[in-house]
């Protein structure tokens, strides 16, 4: 059964108990929100099979609180299924200062589709006055397609839990955008596996991709980046595999370019992690367009073009002091160093 929402589009009306209410009474059912500017503070989903879904970007859902997530998905303790969020516009009317826009605790089987926090008009118009995005913290299958993230803080940030028993299957895509994040775009920290990263575009962050266990206290299992990925204009790394980050990453066909470094392998990485970058199209980073500092690294394919253009120089891919072995096949590396110091490959 669908419930069209009787809440009031006036963008004044304080709706917070309305939806609510509604909310609670979609689960096994669907809420509808009909186009119109809608205010609340923060709303939660608690209930299993809990559908909410309008008219794209004409449904607008507006928070007047600055912090508390606005809209909180589980509880923590028990995990919640079935949950889908689709076509609606979450924003602020106020500067948010912490929390996120949706934040999900143990969630399982569910599907976030064409969901945007942010739009492109409203950064325009009025700055970047949401903190966090979406943050996922420990996940079961869960799929985030369409729509787009524009933060203050971080994009996307999810994790496992320590004992790698819980955070595997997150698939990122669909034409999903991420742009204007301080941080991270994207956020993967620790204890998950499973991620696949396709057909997304990410850009102007303070990076576009940052792997970690901070937030887990773990390793992440495996990571997989598609051919329509790409992380560009970012003020740090295209994409950081911070020391412990993973054990295996997979990159086909990927774009990195006009970051400051393109793909950044720390030391420090899982004793058996290994880095497959095939195919990529790795371009105008302004230091190196590969620095890769740990872990065995195959470079199938891989094209580094006019890496190093900055003050300081850089190489198409540098190899820091490491016994582990890297292979490079295929590929080429042409016009790198062009800025100062820097060569093809070091």
């Amino acid at each position: 059964m669908v419930i069209t929402s009787s809440a009031i589009a006036d963008g004044v009306t304080d709706n917070t108990a309305v939806l609510q209410s509604e909310i609670h009474a979609a689960a096994g059912n669907a809420l509808y929100i009909p186009a119109g500017d809608y205010k609340f503070s923060n709303l939660s989903i608690i209930n299993h099979n809990t559908k909410i879904h309008g008219d794209g970007q004409a449904t607008r859902l507006i928070t007047n609180s600055p912090t508390g997530d606005m809209l909180s998905v589980g509880n923590g303790p028990n995990e919640i299924r079935n949950i889908e969020l689709e076509d609606f516009v979450l924003w602020s009317s106020v500067q948010r200062t912490a929390h996120a826009a949706i934040s999900c605790a143990k969630i399982v089987r569910s599907n976030f589709e064409n969901v945007y926090v942010g739009t492109l008009e409203d950064y325009n118009a009025n700055g970047n006055r949401l903190y966090d995005g979406i943050a996922i913290t420990e996940f079961g299958s869960v799929s985030i397609n369409g729509g787009n993230i524009i933060s203050a803080h971080n994009g996307l940030y999810c994790r496992g839990n320590g004992s790698q028993d819980f955070g595997a299957e997150l698939f990122i895509g669909g034409g999903y955008r991420v742009v204007h994040c301080a941080v991270g775009g994207i956020v993967i920290a620790g204890g998950a596996g499973g991620v696949k990263i396709d057909d997304i575009d990410v850009s102007n962050c303070g990076s576009g991709l940052i792997v970690n266990s901070d937030g887990a206290g773990a390793f992440n299992r495996e990571i997989f980046i598609g051919s329509e990925a790409s992380f560009d204009g970012c003020a740090n790394y295209g994409m950081q595999f911070a020391p412990n980050s993973c054990v295996y990453v997979e990159i086909d066909g990927a774009w990195c370019a006009s970051n400051f470094i393109g793909v950044c392998i720390e030391g420090g990485q899982p004793a058996d992690a290994t880095f497959k970058l095939s195919d990529m199209r790795i371009s105008r980073n302004n230091n190196h367009g590969i620095y890769a500092g740990d872990g065995v690294v195959l470079c199938v394919g891989t094209q580094m073009t006019n890496n190093g253009y900055g003050t300081f120089g850089g190489n198409g891919l540098y190899r820091a002091g490491t016994a582990k072995p890297m292979i490079f096949n295929g590929g080429y590396a042409a016009n790198n160093g062009a800025g100062g110091a820097g060569s093809g490959i070091e």
